[in-house]
C-alpha cells in the first residue's frame, strides 16, 4: 500500500466520515485522528514515517491538511467554537 496524499485523505473523509454523519454534526479534529489511529483506516509504513524532525507522522500531517482543504471547499465549516472544531453543513 502506498502513502496517502492529501487528496486521498479528502476522499476518505468524504466517504467514511462526512457521508456517515448527519448534517449539522459538530466534531473535533482529535476525533478523526483517534478514529484513524484506532484502525479506522489502514495505514502503510510510508504513512507512519515522520514528516519532519518533530516526529509528526505523515498521515497526521496530511489528514490535517485535508480537513483544511475540505473546509476551504465548503464541505466542512468551522462552527466558531475553536480552530479544531468542524461542522458538517
Amino acid at each position: 500500500m502506498s502513502r496517502k496524499e492529501v487528496d486521498d485523505w479528502c476522499a476518505i473523509i468524504r466517504q467514511e466520515w462526512i457521508k456517515k454523519k448527519p448534517s449539522g454534526t459538530v466534531f473535533r479534529s482529535k476525533q478523526v485522528f483517534s478514529w484513524v489511529a484506532e484502525g479506522g483506516i489502514e495505514l502503510s509504513a510510508a504513512d507512519t514515517k515522520p514528516v519532519n524532525a518533530s516526529g509528526r507522522q505523515t498521515w497526521r500531517d496530511r489528514l490535517s491538511k485535508a480537513l483544511k482543504r475540505l473546509a476551504n471547499n465548503g464541505e466542512l465549516v468551522h462552527p466558531g467554537l475553536s480552530s479544531h472544531a468542524w461542522k458538517i453543513p
